[in-house]
Parts: structure tokens; sequence; C-alpha cells
């Protein structure tokens, strides 16, 4: 696969309630892009990907975020193929910046 451009997508997201939020947030890609990477940045904390068993991935965000840590979880959608799914928790009166990087 020639890549023809490295794509960066970005959302902003502030929790501006009194509680920790489970935000979910989906970005389109077209068919033929390449899921690269993605990070996180909520408050100060920047949370960069690491690739691992989808599965493993899960099981291991679902434990920290039961622990009350922050964390977050990307994946391509199973069944839509072309979108990309990232799943963060984080305290109140936080932001929330999203990055994803992919090949075209």
């Amino acid at each position: 696969m020639h890549s023809i451009a490295t794509v960066e997508c970005e959302l902003d997201y502030v929790n501006d309630t009194n509680q920790v939020m489970e935000a979910i947030f989906y970005f389109s890609i077209s068919a033929d892009s390449c899921f690269d990477n993605f990070e996180a940045i909520i408050g100060t904390k920047v949370f960069k990907g690491i690739i691992k068993e989808k599965e493993e991935a899960k099981e291991e965000y679902i434990k920290k975020k039961e622990q009350g840590k922050t964390v977050a979880y990307a994946e391509i959608d199973s069944e839509l193929k072309d979108t990309i799914e990232v799943i963060n928790n984080f305290d109140n009166m936080k932001e929330s910046i999203i990055n994803i990087y992919f090949f075209k």
C-alpha cells in the first residue's frame, strides 16, 4: 500500500458535568485508509495508543476504568469497518482531545 497522505483528525470535548464521564467518539475513514495510531489528551495527561489484541485491550480498558483510572481505548468498528471508535473516561471539568492518525 502506497500512502499518499497522512491524516490527523482532532476532536475536543469538555466534560462540564459534576461526574466522571465515559465518552464514545466515532471517526469515519474511507475503506482504502489504514488506521495508524491515536492519542487522547485528557486534562494534562497524554495517552498514546499501543496496538494490542482487541480483547486484551478491551479487558484492560474495563479493568482500569473500574479502578477509577483515566483511560482510553480505540478500535475499528467490526461491523462498519470504515469507522474508528474511541472510548475514554475522564473527570469532571476536564477537556478531552482525541487525535486519530491514518494513512490514505
